[in-house]
């Protein structure tokens, strides 16, 4: 029994991570469906694809391992698989410490909670009962009523709106944003204490990059940088063959900004902002990540900095980069008001029309 242990527990942490990595894969992927982080799931996110996927996902993703193990004949390792779920989310957590003050936190752990609560119950009612508790029965009607059932909960939750939490998160980016500010300015080049869009793009950098890889991982990271594990180090996680404290990162992420900003001074502001963050990182998620809270960043530092920034000679066009959710905000207090100017104009010719009769 000790024997199958020393199998088991390097056998779950190791699925633990593949699973994590995979599960980050198939989100990248899955965009065009509806699939937001949690951090920005008001905005654009479908309630019903994210959820079904975030509570789905590893009871799904642990029977087909599932299927494979029996078909192996390497059945001691299903022993308690359904720990795995914990692993997941404790490492996902520990990896999302950063980002959980911009998160609805009812909504991830209510998922996190339903997610390990069904993993449970596949595993002591399908999993470890072997094949015939995981392949379909086509003799029993319940699986079909139970698909149902999902189908109806799946459109039932599309429907729903998220309440949005902007404010709150603008208020955290704030901090967030000053705080870095005051601690690395001494470091920010002429250009960027000089150009606005230079200044708010290394700081939504910055800012994304310190959710994914908090201060207690960059100390870890720089462990396995040294065995060979990882080639990124630093605030910034610069790509390199030198080990990188956070300072150097940010000068090095300086030179990387600096060197696409000459490239692509004369596009539009849109296609500018979006070019320099795909030459920072190619990845169409992190792009679209990065340039969320580039918007914010931007509005937050026109609020409290305009002045500290000179005019740039850059030729931008018209085609500005802007926050959807503002634009909404502000046509409809327009609506408002011109509904109110319809009223009183209505009640201010009512007598005279009853005059004229």
């Amino acid at each position: 029994m000790n024997r199958e242990l020393l199998f088991i527990i390097p056998f779950q942490i190791i699925l633990t991570l593949i699973l994590l990595r995979i599960s980050g894969e198939i989100g990248k992927h899955s965009l065009s469906m509806g699939y937001s982080s949690m951090t920005r799931i008001y905005q654009n996110g479908k309630l019903s694809f994210n959820l079904f996927y975030r509570v789905l996902y590893l009871p799904t993703a642990l029977s087909i391992i599932a299927i494979l193990i029996y078909i192996l004949k390497l059945d001691f390792l299903i022993r308690n698989i359904w720990l795995v779920a914990i692993w997941y989310f404790l490492l996902q957590l520990a990896l999302s410490l950063r980002k959980l003050p911009y998160t609805k936190l009812g909504l991830y752990f209510g998922s996190t909670f339903a997610s390990i609560l069904l993993t449970y119950i596949f595993y002591v009612y399908g999993i470890s009962q072997g094949l015939v508790g995981l392949l379909p029965d086509h003799a029993n009607f319940r699986t079909e009523l139970w698909f149902i059932v999902v189908l109806f909960f799946y459109g039932l939750f599309n429907a729903y709106q998220l309440e949005d939490n902007y404010e709150d998160r603008r208020r955290k980016l704030e901090d967030r944003y000053l705080q870095f500010k005051k601690r690395y300015l001494h470091l920010l080049k002429p250009e960027f204490q000089k150009v606005k869009v230079l200044n708010d793009l290394l700081f939504s950098i910055m800012i994304y990059e310190d959710m994914n890889r908090p201060s207690w991982f960059r100390l870890i990271e720089k462990f396995l940088f040294k065995i060979g594990l990882s080639n990124t180090t630093g605030i910034m996680q610069i790509k390199s063959q030198r080990l990188m404290d956070d300072e150097q990162s940010i000068n090095e992420a300086q030179q990387i900004i600096l060197g696409a900003y000459k490239n692509y001074e004369n596009t539009n502001e849109y296609e500018f902002v979006g070019k320099i963050i795909t030459t920072y990182n190619p990845d169409a998620y992190y792009r679209e990540e990065v340039r969320s809270i580039f918007i914010d960043i931007r509005n937050i530092s026109s609020f409290l900095e305009e002045g500290g920034f000179q005019k740039t000679e850059t030729n931008f066009s018209n085609e500005n980069i802007f926050d959807v959710k503002e634009i909404r905000r502000q046509a409809e207090s327009l609506i408002s008001q011109i509904d109110e100017l319809e009223k009183n104009d209505l009640e201010t010719n009512m007598p005279n029309k009853k005059l004229a009769k």
